[in-house]
């Protein structure tokens, strides 16, 4: 078996996407890419380039037919099989080369383990986050040390006992430390802070998405632009295919020259599908992303721990500092999709009532001196071009 997997032969049932074009146990060994291997492909890139929660891409590869537990998604991220590799136990740590075809490219696989490795969201549940959801997210805003949670017990005289959590600073001597009660009730009031009221969602839709479209006008000439390409590719390919075919080149000259326009068709494929997933219609996304910015406080209150964790490490990808001094919150890196509907807000804010359309795009605001987007390539969420109010990148 170890001599098998050693020739880049699998031995045992294959990874979901794949199937074997004749009984395992055959001679000559082939592994096929089945009709669920799309599927495989579209995760990983639903990860790395929208990235969504297991939960978030479970539920719409659901909706297109391929049902998959969002615990067993991460699993199938790690497996290289999936990039053309073969990882077993009987090779004790040794990555082989398999016969298969990959679904994945090796950058894409490891662009999303990285991005995995790097994900705020990756937590660990214990019963205690139920009633501390922000130990490690608040740091002290004087020496930058995260918070920890802890039970202090009082036992009455009739023999009950009461339970009161605490957050504070997990550097000795600091000496910072606050009820989760009142913690918990700073943290909600700053999330109303940049809640949008009800009746500006109409016009900061709209805005949204009129700035949505003025981005995605190069966008589109890009696209086009690399069909043509992805195209004369195909034909090229085509050609080679019936020039050997016919006799009019060697096998040594096809072998030599196929490869790469495989490669560089299966290369432009990829980038038009992420063009594909940034241009689709964004109108019930960004809706969707207003109606959650005016419920912002509430989704926190409500949701559990690993719904508050999600939530604030969404909003806040660095963390949030707390001024002991001021008794208050200080924000540093907030999301800059929250930024910007808060911006949008402010702007509507400060008008008059029946604001119009016109007057909220010509008061669109500029870009916060010193402020950098976050960089999709680093493992952050989100980013637009700078000096620029363009939407990021859902």
């Amino acid at each position: 078996m170890r001599e098998k997997l050693l020739r880049g032969e699998w031995i045992g049932v294959v990874p979901r996407g794949y199937s074997y074009a004749h009984p395992y146990r055959s001679k000559n060994q082939v592994i096929i890419i089945n009709d669920e291997g799309k599927f495989v492909k579209q995760a990983f890139m639903m990860k790395l380039k929208e990235d969504l929660t297991n939960i978030q891409i479970a539920e719409r590869l659901r909706k297109v037919g391929f049902k998959i537990c969002a615990k067993k998604l991460t699993e199938l991220f790690r497996n290289p099989f999936y990039c053309g590799f073969i990882s077993h136990n009987l090779l004790e740590g040794q990555l082989v080369k398999g016969k298969h075809q990959p679904i994945v490219t090796e950058q894409l696989f490891l662009a999303v383990n990285n991005l995995l490795e790097r994900n705020a969201q990756g937590f660990k549940w214990s019963k205690e986050d139920e009633f501390v959801p922000m130990k490690r997210f608040i740091k002290c805003a004087d020496c930058g040390s995260p918070f920890t949670g802890y039970l202090r017990k009082k036992k009455l005289k009739n023999g009950k006992v009461l339970h009161f959590y605490y957050y504070k600073c997990n550097r000795p001597g600091c000496k910072c430390n606050r009820s989760v009660d009142k913690m918990h009730y700073k943290f909600k009031a700053l999330l109303e802070r940049y809640q949008i009221k009800p009746e500006f969602i109409p016009a900061i839709t709209k805005q949204m998405e009129r700035t949505f479209n003025e981005i995605s006008g190069t966008e589109l000439e890009n696209q086009k632009s690399l069909k043509i390409k992805f195209h004369e590719l195909q034909e090229k390919l085509s050609k080679l295919e019936e020039r050997f075919a016919f006799g009019e080149i060697d096998r040594d000259l096809y072998d030599k020259l196929a490869p790469k326009l495989k490669k560089e068709i299966s290369e432009k494929e990829e980038e038009l599908q992420r063009m594909e997933v940034k241009l689709s219609n964004p109108s019930e996304l960004i809706e969707k992303s207003v109606v959650i910015a005016s419920q912002l406080a509430n989704l926190w209150v409500n949701g559990d721990s690993e719904e508050k964790k999600m939530l604030q490490n969404m909003l806040f990808p660095e963390g949030i500092l707390f001024d002991k001094e001021n008794d208050d919150y200080r924000t540093s890196n907030i999301n800059v999709v929250l930024e910007l509907i808060a911006e949008l807000s402010a702007t509507c804010g400060g008008k008059k009532k029946g604001l119009k359309e016109k007057n909220l795009d010509q008061s669109r605001p500029v870009e916060r001196e010193g402020f950098e987007p976050p960089d999709p390539a680093k493992g952050q969420r989100f980013s637009r071009p700078p000096h620029s109010t363009a939407l990021p990148s859902l």
